[in-house]
């Protein structure tokens, strides 16, 4: 009686769970010291609208969707890379997340930023939420010379109007215990710190360029039309002596 009492309360378990995600292969789920993220599905489900499990490799490019919208918390799964190509625009709705627990290749150029921002008619700090590297993403990699071979990252991006999510340690792009490399980056106009970093990690975080966030004892303004920065020619190598 006992063993057929497990049984049916398995079963029924089991009804409740599919019926809660019947259907829900887009909803987002929190993981880890993540609040902030919905479980709805949204409204505009069209192609270009982009929400919840990225559980596939999967690669966004202006050429797909000009921009993405964001219309829903999304979270990159462990052991599933998002690349994100040169050019890309991704607009959040209101206090949507991206929840980076896998792997984030979000690399732009100089001429060809990645943008993260609002897609609220009229753009403000705190439209929308964060970009969260936790502690199960992909830390960047390097060679033996320093350079980048792999991992997460997020480079030549433009980050604004984010931080509007009221969770602690905020910030438009907040990293907790991972390590990945966030390089050559504009960082403005956001409601939070620019990058919050917190845990037993060690990211490169290199030649960012971080203005108008409006947080206690911060800036209240600050120029829009900042160009990314760009890393300075390195010295010639001198040639040793014959």
């Amino acid at each position: 009686m006992k063993a057929l009492f497990l049984i049916v309360l398995t079963l029924l378990a089991g009804i409740a769970l599919l019926a809660l995600f019947s259907g829900a292969e887009h909803l987002v789920v929190a993981q880890g010291p993540a609040p902030g993220l919905d479980l709805d599905t949204p409204e505009d489900t069209s192609p270009c609208s982009v929400w919840g499990f990225v559980d596939v490799d999967t690669t966004w490019s202006p050429a797909l969707c000009d921009p993405y919208r964001v219309s829903g918390s999304l979270l990159v799964q462990t052991g599933v890379t998002l690349t994100i190509q040169p050019g890309t625009t991704l607009k959040f709705d209101r206090l949507k997340a991206l929840n980076v627990q896998g792997t984030l290749i979000a690399r732009g150029t100089t001429t060809s930023p990645i943008t993260f921002t609002s897609n609220l008619t009229i753009p403000a700090r705190g439209d929308w939420g964060y970009l969260y590297f936790a502690d199960s993403s992909t830390d960047a990699a390097f060679d033996a010379d320093g350079n980048y071979t792999g991992g997460s990252i997020l480079q030549y991006a433009v980050v604004e109007y984010a931080g509007g999510v009221n969770v602690s340690n905020n910030g438009a792009v907040r990293v907790e215990s991972a390590s990945p490399l966030i390089d050559h980056n504009i960082i403005r106009n956001n409601k939070a710190s620019g990058i919050m970093v917190w845990g037993n990690i060690a990211p490169r975080i290199t030649h960012n360029l971080i203005s108008g966030y409006s947080v206690s004892g911060g800036p209240a303004e600050a120029p829009t039309d900042v160009p990314l920065p760009v890393e300075p020619p390195r010295p010639p190598t001198p040639t040793p002596p014959v």
